[in-house]
C-alpha cells in the first residue's frame, strides 16, 4: 500500500489493522491473512466464488490500484482501507497488527494499491546492532577518560593539602 492507510481484518478477537498485504485465499474460498483471518471489504468479508480463478487469477485490479479485488475480470469486492489520527488512537497487538484504541478509523478514498509488492520493514537489525555495539564502547572509553581525570584531581588535591 503507497501512502496512509490500514487493511482491515477480522481476528477472532474483533476487528484488526495493518500493513501487511500478502492475503491468501482459504479453502471456503474467502481473502485471508496469513492467520486465516478474513480480511474486510467495504461490505464485508470479500468471497470468491467459483475458484476457479487459476494461478494469477485473483488479483487486485491494476492500473486503477484502487483496492478492486477482480477475478476473471469480474469485480467480487473491495478493500476496506482505514485510516487514524495520528496520537494513540492504535494498539500494538502483535505480529503487525494493531487494535482501535477508541472508536474506529475512518474510510479512505485516495490510497493507492501495488500488487505484487510487500511492505517491509526499514531496519537492518544486524547493522543496528553493529552501531549500537559501536557507540556503548564509545561511551565506555570517555567513562574511563573521566575516571582517570577524577582520579588525578583526587590525587592532586590530596597533595596540595599536604605539608612535608
Amino acid at each position: 500500500m503507497n501512502g496512509k492507510g490500514l487493511f482491515s481484518a477480522e481476528s477472532p478477537e474483533g476487528t484488526v489493522y495493518t500493513r501487511r498485504g500478502n492475503f491468501t485465499l482459504s479453502s471456503e474460498g474467502i481473502l485471508v491473512t496469513q492467520e486465516g483471518w478474513p480480511v474486510q471489504g467495504e461490505g464485508g468479508e470479500i468471497r470468491v466464488e467459483g475458484r476457479s480463478a487459476g494461478p494469477g487469477g485473483l488479483r487486485v485490479q491494476r492500473p486503477a490500484e484502487d483496492g478492486t479485488v477482480r477475478v476473471n475480470g469480474r469485480d467480487v469486492g473491495r478493500l476496506r482501507i482505514e485510516d487514524f489520527p495520528p496520537s494513540g488512537s492504535l494498539v500494538k497487538t502483535g505480529q503487525g497488527y494493531f487494535r482501535a484504541a477508541g472508536g474506529g478509523g475512518e474510510a479512505l478514498e485516495n490510497f493507492s494499491i501495488a500488487q505484487g509488492f510487500l511492505e517491509m520493514s526499514n531496519v537492518e537489525a544486524v547493522q543496528s546492532m553493529v552501531e549500537m555495539i559501536e557507540i556503548l564502547r564509545g561511551y565506555e572509553s570517555y567513562q574511563r577518560v573521566i575516571r582517570a581525570v577524577d582520579d588525578a584531581n583526587a590525587k592532586s588535591i590530596n597533595e596540595v593539602g599536604r605539608t612535608s
